[in-house]
């Protein structure tokens, strides 16, 4: 089956130093043949599913790597614990996207209640310990893994009772963030 281009590339053909009439007609029979595709998968744009993959005091970093393989989604002393106190942010390449998203919940990381914590992001990010999870004092046991999408963390966190603050910049505190990013 032709593609979109395809068809315009025929229709290119078609329309060199042809009268009008029959370049529409032309026009319209490849229409007929070839209708357009555009609502089906193969031809909508479908954006890359944003995967979480660090978290840094009240910042949620999401990529659209992934967070295992050769083509995985890495920072600074990724493979190092306790990686509270060696990992950094994830890096960003060409083409690639990282997404941040400021957080305020009652949830703890890996490294909560402890000097130094005994997981890598390597590690957590494999699924050894999730990225965030409810306290051992609270009723409802809130559990967010690495590789939960956006959608995916803001409900965990918005049911632990806490806001989602899109379009916030790390490098800020958090409660400088303007009121009107924020999402109950």
């Amino acid at each position: 089956m032709p593609t979109p281009k395809e068809d315009a590339e025929k229709l290119k053909l078609i329309a060199n130093g042809l009268p009008l009439g029959y370049v529409l007609h032309s026009a319209l029979d490849v229409l007929m043949a070839n209708p357009p595709r555009l609502e089906t998968a193969e031809y909508r744009e479908e954006k890359p599913k944003m995967r979480l993959c660090y978290i840094e005091d009240c910042w949620a970093f999401f990529t659209d790597r992934e967070l295992d393989g050769p083509d995985r989604q890495w920072g600074d002393d990724w493979n190092d614990a306790p990686y509270e106190h060696n990992a950094g942010r994830p890096y960003s390449h060409d083409g690639q996207r990282i997404e941040v998203v400021g957080f305020m919940a009652d949830l703890e990381s890996p490294c909560a209640n402890a000097i130094n914590s005994p997981y890598s992001v390597e590690q957590i990010n494999a699924g050894v310990v999730a990225w965030l999870r409810s306290p051992s004092y609270t009723d409802e046991l809130v559990v967010i893994p690495a590789g939960a999408s956006i959608e995916e963390f803001a409900e965990k966190v918005q049911q632990a009772g806490g806001k989602i603050f899109r379009n916030a910049d790390p490098d800020k505190p958090l409660n400088l963030v303007n009121k009107a990013d924020t999402e109950d």
